[in-house]
C-alpha cells in the first residue's frame, strides 16, 4: 500500500502524525467526491489548490480510517485549519502534493519518442 506519514503542526499547539493513503482506492472516493475525472482534479488543483488541496488531504486521511472500518478522526474543516496553520506551501504540505504526484505518475508508460510508429518498410 502507498501510503506517508506527515507531521503536522497543531491549530492548538504541538504537533500531530498523520498518515495520508494514495493509490486507486483514496483516487477512486475523491474523483466520486468531487465528480470530477483525474485530470480535472489536476487542472483545478493548479487553479484554485486552497479549494481542493483541503479535500483531498482529507479524503487521503479518512481513506485509512475507512480500511479499517473506524470514523475518521478529522473532518474537512480540520484539514483546512491545519492548512491555515502550516501553510500551504510549508515542507509538510508540499511532502502530501509530492506523494500525490508520484502516486498519479508512478508505474506510469513511458511515451517513445523519435520515429517509432512509423509504418517499416518491406
Amino acid at each position: 500500500m502507498n501510503k506517508k506519514i506527515i507531521k503536522f503542526k497543531l491549530p492548538e499547539g504541538g504537533e500531530k502524525e498523520f498518515t495520508f493513503w494514495y493509490g486507486t482506492g483514496f483516487l477512486g472516493n475523491a474523483i466520486e467526491k468531487l465528480e470530477m475525472t483525474i485530470d480535472e482534479i489536476i487542472n483545478h488543483l493548479n487553479k484554485n489548490p486552497f479549494k481542493v488541496l483541503p479535500i483531498l488531504l482529507h479524503e487521503s486521511y479518512s481513506y485509512g480510517f475507512w480500511r479499517e472500518g473506524k470514523e475518521c478522526d478529522y473532518r474537512l474543516v480540520d484539514m483546512i485549519d491545519l492548512i491555515d496553520e502550516n501553510g500551504i506551501s510549508e515542507a509538510s504540505v508540499t511532502s502530501w502534493i509530492n506523494g500525490l504526484t508520484e502516486s498519479l505518475t508512478k508505474d506510469t508508460p513511458k511515451v517513445k519518442k523519435g520515429n517509432d510508429d512509423k509504418p517499416k518498410k518491406k
